[in-house]
């Protein structure tokens, strides 16, 4: 996944000088986009002269879960119901706080990241993420099915024997003709168009609405 350019962890945040821990699964891990690749995170500027009664934050005293350095600062905050990301292009210095939300494709969903991030700052739930941020159980396993089966045919496995081991035991034992005719095959086809897609930049559709 793409990380931020030159970033560094913040004191406190682990040993490791990366967006997330390498180690953990990114649905596990939650690493930090790049803020205009993901329209949840919310970009956080200082408000116009004249607004002195908007909320005045200090970047570096919020509870960060995971905090990097580089164009600004990048902030993960988060609490029981989710995660909440925020992006403070000016930096770590205090500021009366207004929120900046591009007029684009995903004005909606920027909205709704900067409702539940204002229900956490009043100290309400903040509400579940909403269902576009969320895999299901059958995404995740077909992701699973897409890397698995990339890995194997690249690795000079035959597509026969891959669609054996993830789709069907007994396709190993047919032969090449009847191979050519089952859905499996078919199937397999198409998990490897989609992997191909996903390998070429099409991997950051999945953190914006109506992915694939």
């Amino acid at each position: 996944m793409p990380s931020l350019p030159q970033g560094r962890v913040l004191p406190g945040d682990g040993a490791f000088c990366f967006p997330a821990d390498p180690y953990q699964p990114a649905t596990k891990s939650h690493p930090i986009w790049l803020p205009q690749l993901d329209p949840s995170t919310l970009i956080i500027a200082p408000a116009p002269p004249g607004f002195d009664d908007c909320l005045s934050i200090v970047p570096q005293v919020l509870p960060a879960e995971r905090a990097i350095q580089s164009q600004g600062l990048h902030v993960q905050l988060s609490d029981s119901d989710g995660i909440h990301r925020l992006w403070f292009p000016e930096g770590d210095a205090p500021l009366k706080a207004a929120v900046l939300i591009p007029l684009d494709a995903h004005l909606a969903e920027r909205l709704q990241s900067l409702q539940r991030w204002h229900r956490w700052l009043s100290g309400q739930a903040s509400g579940r993420w909403p269902r576009w941020q969320c895999f299901s159980p059958y995404r995740i396993h077909r992701f699973s099915l897409m890397l698995r089966a990339w890995d194997g045919v690249s690795k000079g496995v035959s597509r026969q024997e891959v669609a054996g081991v993830l789709l069907n035991p007994a396709l190993r034992k047919l032969r090449s003709i009847d191979w050519k005719n089952t859905p499996e095959r078919r199937r397999l086809h198409r998990l490897l168009k989609t992997a191909q897609d996903l390998i070429k930049n099409g991997y950051r559709r999945l953190i914006k609405p109506d992915s694939d």
